[in-house]
């Protein structure tokens, strides 16, 4: 059986049942307590399984079964499918007298913190029957799913010109880059710190190939400063936060995003000047179709989406002496 076969006909709920509950247990005696199954019956499915696919999809080791490559990429998909059955059964759980919409909004990585979230709350204060899913990922890759009818908004940047036929662009607000450290960085308690302290330390960065992170590689190259010598790449802002407190790193991020932060004594923006200087903007923008106005949900979250971004955000910015860019600042 070739996996295309056994993804379209013969995969079952079971055998995705299984798979997360081994790459949970991370041992089969415990994913078969799980399943309340034997282990003998568990270890038997799994080889099916693995027979089906036609590659390993756990690996052993001495701290127990880890999934393979191949593994990972169905665990992610099994994944997926078994939340949208249970929200689907939670949905039909629901009286009948009860009409509860369902409003899948597409967020790139940072938007729930900086503006999402605080959308969704007004949202749900205006009409509490309207469930909001969140599908998070980077704005290129949620574009299809709108087009698609699978989304019915997304939050996220203009990082190009045009876009797909059957898509409508709403302007939010501009936010400039920045970048930030942890508290107790050396560059923390710089007043305005230059390229050559900036880019010795580590950073974080979005992966190659995103656009923003295209548009910093670009702007270094026209200012003639150094790449950073060691780049871990991240999308998400836990994840950034994280980086950049156990490396000592320096990351780049948007505006809004930095000042919540900071506000929250996570991290300290630094050198805006610098981030000035690479002169990258997010243009932050709502997606949906041209004729999302007559979809009153999508209608009033475009509202609140409007309200949010033009409230008042948290900032604690210090007073800087101008600095100028990587050519100048670096001295080379």
């Amino acid at each position: 059986m070739s996996i295309t076969d056994y993804i379209n006909r013969d995969i079952r709920l079971r055998h995705l049942r299984l798979l997360v509950a081994i790459d949970d247990a991370g041992r089969l005696t415990r994913a078969a307590r799980l399943l309340h199954v034997t282990q003998p019956a568990l270890s038997k499915a799994l080889a099916e399984i693995e027979r089906s696919v036609g590659m390993p999809l756990f690996e052993r080791t001495p701290r127990g079964l880890s999934p393979t490559a191949a593994g990972t990429t169905l665990i992610r998909a099994a994944r997926a499918a078994l939340g949208e059955i249970e929200r689907a059964g939670d949905e039909l759980r629901q009286p009948s007298d009860v009409a509860m919409r369902v409003l899948n909004v597409g967020m790139m990585p940072t938007s729930g913190w900086t503006l999402g979230a605080d959308a969704i709350a007004r949202l749900r204060a205006l009409r509490p029957s309207t469930t909001v899913r969140v599908i998070d990922g980077p704005t290129g890759m949620l574009l299809p799913q709108l087009v698609a009818g699978r989304l019915d908004l997304i939050l996220g940047a203009r990082v190009r010109a045009t876009f797909p036929e059957g898509v409508e662009s709403v302007p939010l607000y501009d936010d400039a880059m920045r970048l930030i450290v942890a508290p107790g960085h050396p560059l923390a308690r710089q007043r305005a710190p230059d390229w050559t302290r900036a880019i010795a330390a580590p950073w974080v960065l979005m992966p190659t190939g995103h656009p923003t992170r295209t548009a910093f590689d670009r702007a270094l190259r026209r200012l003639g400063g150094p790449a950073p010598p060691v780049v871990v790449e991240a999308l998400s802002a836990d994840v950034v936060v994280a980086l950049v407190d156990s490396l000592g790193a320096v990351a780049l991020t948007s505006g809004r995003l930095a000042a919540r932060l900071e506000a929250r004594g996570a991290v300290r923006s630094v050198a805006p000047a610098l981030a000035d200087a690479l002169a990258i903007p997010l243009q932050v923008t709502a997606f949906a179709a041209p004729s999302y106005e007559a979809d009153p949900d999508v209608a009033a979250l475009v509202r609140c989406l409007r309200e949010v971004s033009t409230a008042p955000r948290p900032r604690r910015e210090s007073t800087v002496r101008r600095s100028t860019g990587p050519r100048q600042a670096g001295g080379r």
